[in-house]
């Protein structure tokens, strides 16, 4: 998901949803939009129009676009390198399909994805407005009470995800959002780019032996060795992601994973 410029700010949420903003903690803040209009991924220009750049993470930046095809607004993600292989695209394509068919109420929606050899990858999402779990933590530890319920929101999330074979292997205060305008917490797990799809069907493995994607931080075992991760991978990070709820330690910030 994407950041705000400026740390706590809330966008204007379109009449179907609301700003799939990642913290800005998690991304670096981008320029003024008179200085980012060239930097508008080319041979999308047919599909979205750039509003403004939000930021850029690890696997890709993140734009506030206008979708041409429905008229509304949304959290586009361009991956930042061009998935130009066969495996790549068949890689990106299955685990885009799957993630679309996501409908738990705590999963943010993916709504459009393409990829193209003359363009790089996207993914959109619902734009949703609210603050992330970064922001809300760093306030100060949370009750007991309040970290259950989030844990339960997010477990619900990832439980759906899991019965699809979705992998998220990327767990983390910054991809978890809670949205405004209702009267308790709830969150909505972002940031389904990275995921993994597990193949239920006795098909070949589309991820390479070895790879390792997430965030030092919050990993597991077996993800920092490049070894399989499955649904046990999700709930390593979740309890990582509970502790630090509840103790505000953030001692364990890693930038690699020696």
């Amino acid at each position: 998901g994407p950041g705000a410029s400026g740390a706590g700010r809330a966008l204007t949420p379109t009449p179907q949803a609301p700003s799939s903003l990642a913290h800005p903690g998690s991304y670096t803040l981008a320029p003024p939009l008179a200085a980012m209009r060239d930097m508008f991924p080319t041979g999308l220009e047919t599909k979205y129009r750039i509003v403004e750049k939000l930021g850029a993470g690890g696997y890709g930046d993140i734009f506030r676009a206008f979708w041409l095809q429905t008229g509304t607004e949304v959290a586009l993600k361009v991956l930042k390198s061009v998935v130009d292989t066969d495996v790549d695209r068949q890689r990106f394509r299955r685990e885009a399909e799957v993630a679309k068919r996501l409908t738990d109420a705590h999963s943010v929606r993916v709504l459009d994805f393409g990829q193209d050899p003359a363009a790089p990858a996207f993914i959109s999402f619902e734009l949703l407005q609210g603050r992330t779990l970064n922001h809300v933590i760093a306030e100060g530890a949370l009750t007991e009470v309040r970290a259950i319920g989030l844990g339960v929101q997010i477990a619900s999330s990832l439980a759906e995800a899991h019965l699809l074979g979705i992998v998220h292997r990327d767990i983390k205060p910054a991809n978890i959002m809670l949205l405004e305008g209702f009267p308790g917490d709830f969150v909505k797990v972002m940031d389904f780019g990275i995921a993994k799809v597990i193949s239920n069907e006795g098909g070949a493995a589309l991820t390479a032996a070895g790879e390792m994607l997430g965030t030092p931080s919050y990993m597991a075992p077996e993800q920092i060795r490049g070894d399989h991760v499955g649904p046990q991978t999700d709930v390593y990070s979740l309890a990582l992601l509970l502790v630090e709820c509840l103790t505000d330690n953030r001692n364990r910030a890693a930038t690699d994973v020696r």
